[in-house]
Parts: C-alpha cells; sequence; structure tokens
C-alpha cells in the first residue's frame, strides 16, 4: 500500500461519476480505477503496464523521445521520482520504501541522481545556513 496526495485523491474520485456513466451503474470496489479511451477494462492480453503506458502517450500525443533522446518509460519515471523526492529532501530511507527496494544502495546508487544545479544549491544552503548562524552569534555578543 502507498499514500496518495490528497489532490491526487480528489482527481481519482473525480472520476467516479464519468466511470458510472460508462459502466451504466455503480462503481464497485473491485472495479478497475483505469480503463480503456472507450472506457472498458483492458483485455487480459494488453494488461501489461508497459504497453497500457505506451497507449496512453499515443493517446494524450506526447512523445516517447524528448529532444535529448530520453525515452519516457515506467521505469524512467521511477527514477524522476527518487530524484524529485531527493530534491525535496525525503529521507533516502522514505525514498526506498516508496519505490520497493531492497536496499537504500540500490536506491540512492541508481535511481537517484545528481546534477549540477543540485551541487549549486547544496553549497548555496550551506552558506545561506553560515551567514544565519554568523548573524545569531553578532545578534547574542551585541544584545
Amino acid at each position: 500500500m502507498l499514500p496518495l496526495r490528497r489532490d491526487y485523491v480528489n482527481e481519482l474520485v473525480a472520476l467516479r461519476p464519468i466511470h458510472e456513466r460508462v459502466l451504466w451503474r455503480d462503481v464497485l470496489p473491485t472495479d478497475r480505477l483505469f480503463l480503456t479511451p472507450e472506457g472498458s477494462p483492458w483485455d487480459p492480453i494488453s494488461n501489461n503496464a508497459l504497453r497500457i503506458f505506451r497507449r496512453l502517450l499515443e493517446c494524450a500525443e506526447i512523445d516517447r523521445t524528448d529532444t535529448r533522446g530520453h525515452v519516457i518509460d515506467l521505469h524512467a519515471l521511477r527514477h524522476t521520482c527518487a530524484t524529485r523526492l531527493a530534491r525535496s529532501g525525503v529521507p533516502i530511507t522514505t525514498t526506498q520504501k516508496l519505490l520497493g527496494h531492497s536496499t537504500v544502495e540500490l536506491t540512492a546508487r541508481y535511481y537517484t541522481h545528481v546534477e549540477v544545479e543540485d551541487l549549486r544549491d547544496a553549497i548555496e544552503s550551506v552558506a545561506a545556513a553560515a551567514k544565519k548562524s554568523h548573524l545569531k552569534a553578532v545578534r547574542a555578543e551585541v544584545g
């Protein structure tokens, strides 16, 4: 079980009336959340997450390859998730649990990507903290 942000939950709940109209009945707890564009469950043959993801990208007219040649796929989204969690200050152990990895090392080494801007932000945050600490010390001496 994974927690979802409240705004995502609200969007999913907002799908309920649409599903009820498409299904011609109340939504049941056992009903699929993601349906085909026609509103029916995906065929078992097509029920592979990667194939469904590709079809959704096609329907949304989103290119699978960006201008730098990076391919968008489900696995790439896991890397993006880990990196964004790290940039937000989420502990690596929490990210490990969210991604279902066996070790923190796996998450840190292969899924969390550090770029030059991340390094710059880290240096700037240290400088800001040092300045704040210095100002506190000066105020304590004066006050």
